[in-house]
This record gives C-alpha cells, structure tokens and sequence, in this order.
C-alpha cells in the first residue's frame, strides 16, 4: 500500500465514525422526541381521570354533608 494512501486510513475511520455516531444520535434524539410526546398524552388522561374522581369525591362529600351523615353529633 502506497504511504501516501496509508497516511489517510486512520483519518478516514475517524470521519466514518463521527457521521455513524451522528446517526445514532438522530435516532435517539427522533425516539425521545416520540416517547415525550407519548408521555404528555399520558399524563393528560391522567389528569383527567383525576378530575373526574375528584369530582365523584366532591359529590359524595356534599351528600354526605347534607345529609347530617358527615357530623360527629
């Protein structure tokens, strides 16, 4: 092998492995991106359903309340 060509090898894999590395980065940076935006959609049912429960709570405790039910006397 030519020393002219031999003195580029090692630069070379080097570059090749910066763009593969970039690559990967991408792609974890495109998954995170989907597995955030799933989060989000998570927590909004999860706030959800948690306001629906503290509703069916207001208004048992309401019930209650008004029907003496709720006093210790």
């Amino acid at each position: 092998m030519p020393s002219e060509l031999a003195q580029w090898i090692t630069p070379a894999i080097v570059v090749i492995g910066f763009l593969f590395i970039g690559r990967a980065i991408q792609n974890v940076r495109v998954e995170l991106r989907q597995d955030i935006k799933e989060l989000r959609g998570e927590v909004v049912d999860l706030r959800n359903r948690m306001g629906r429960v503290e509703g069916a709570l207001d208004v048992l405790r309401e019930f209650f309340v008004h029907n003496g039910r709720g006093s210790a006397a």
